[in-house]
């Protein structure tokens, strides 16, 4: 009977030895999955080869904000300050900054720093919680137009042909209003994310208040500060004021 037991503690033991390596190995295997997802989750949307040509502010910001360490980050936030100042810029990095000396004496144009340093704060730390959104707008016709942003507030951009303008509006429903190239423009919708609207693009100008229509111009951008919700962003730039004085 003695032997039995023995034989069967042995046996147990083998099996126990054979089991423990193995569910070592499975958790082994399963965290690279764990640690991809939460670098995604907590990580930027963008990769520095879709940011880098960019003039879209949000791209912009959100590379800025999840890679403060990447080694070209100096020249986007250099291309940003541009953008933010009306300034143009090339169609790439080396073209809008030929060195780090440059990068550094970026600075925010005087005439609208309170207002642009509101701007960067909300796209570098603004979360899916904040009372007001990003309103960027493109002209692409070929005539200066001043745009009227109607709704529980009112707003006034004046845009020059092939420039961008952009506001920070409250949350809520508002009409886009201007003459094209003396063409009337409208349209009514809702602005409750970071949103961009084009204008000028094609001739149809007219009559765009439904959110159905076809020739509807607002290309409402996936909030990327949604998921700060769930807490997953552990790093933010407190001051943007600050981020872009080198």
């Amino acid at each position: 009977m003695k032997k039995y037991s023995l034989l069967f503690l042995l046996l147990f033991l083998l099996l126990l030895g054979m089991l423990v390596p193995a569910q070592k190995k499975k958790v082994k295997n399963q965290s690279p999955n764990k640690s991809v997802q939460k670098n995604f989750l907590t990580g930027s949307v963008y990769t520095f080869e879709e940011v880098e040509n960019s003039n879209d502010m949000r791209a912009l910001a959100n590379f800025i904000k999840f890679n403060p360490n990447h080694p070209r980050t100096p020249e986007l936030k250099y291309r940003l300050v541009k953008i933010l100042n009306g300034e143009s810029v090339g169609s790439s990095l080396s073209s809008s900054s030929k060195s780090n000396a440059g990068v550094s004496k970026a600075r925010l144009s005087p005439k609208y720093e309170n207002e642009n340093t509101q701007i960067l704060n909300h796209l570098l730390n603004g979360s899916a919680n904040s009372s007001v959104v990003y309103l960027g707008i493109i002209n692409n016709s070929k005539c200066e137009f001043s745009v009227k942003v109607e709704g529980n507030k009112s707003y006034q951009l004046t845009i020059a042909s092939g420039e961008k303008g952009h506001k920070l509006i409250d949350k809520g429903k508002y009409k886009v209003s201007t003459l094209v190239c003396g063409e009337p423009y409208y349209l009514t919708d809702n602005f409750f994310q970071d949103s961009e609207l084009k204008i000028g693009e094609d001739n149809t100008y007219r009559n765009n208040t439904s959110s159905s229509s076809k020739q509807k111009k607002v290309r409402n951008i996936n909030n990327y500060y949604e998921y700060e919700k769930n807490n997953f962003v552990n790093r933010r730039i407190r001051d943007a004021s600050k981020l872009f004085y080198l």
